[in-house]
């Protein structure tokens, strides 16, 4: 599936490939990621695993192949959905940071109109990373709580939230 972008280079969303998950891990933004993501690309995947078995998730790959990133959303509880995703350095290395945002925006808009059941849709950030902060924004979501203290490091998370039914 091809979601539509300004970009020369299309982006493209299919299934997740586990394989791909080591190198993604790999070079994730450690400092941020391990407080979210278990530490090391074995616990990565297996995290990855459990999520992917609970809603809808996607790879996103450039034209040329290479994997970007991949998320999902995890319905942990009826009717409200975790997003989550790993997104790798070839991302800002090939300038697609605008596009990518656009497409994964895009992708959850798909999943919230093919998942109706859904009223509550949030994300988990790390907090003092405006990156991060701009990231949930773009997804449609809104700043909701800070969790002191949640994160496996010790360190604060920030709930982001989206209300798909209002």
């Amino acid at each position: 599936m091809t979601a539509p972008t300004r970009a020369s280079e299309p982006l493209t969303a299919g299934p997740i490939d586990l394989a791909a998950t080591w190198p993604l891990a790999g070079a994730l933004n450690a400092e941020a990621a391990s407080g979210l993501m278990p530490t090391g690309p074995n616990a990565t995947v297996e995290r990855v695993k459990l999520l992917t078995g609970l809603g809808p998730s996607s790879m996103v790959s450039a034209a040329d192949g290479t994997p970007l990133g991949m998320g999902g959303c995890a319905e942990l509880l009826p009717g409200v959905a975790e997003a989550w995703a790993l997104i790798g350095y070839e991302v800002t290395r090939r300038g697609l940071g605008l596009r990518f945002a656009r497409f994964a925006r895009w992708q959850l808009d798909q999943w919230i109109r093919q998942w109706p059941a859904w009223h509550r849709v949030y994300a988990c950030v790390p907090a003092g990373s405006d990156r991060f902060d701009a990231w949930a924004r773009c997804l449609g979501m809104r700043y909701e709580a800070r969790l002191r203290q949640a994160r496996t490091d010790r360190g604060d998370l920030k709930i982001y939230v989206r209300f798909p039914k209002g």
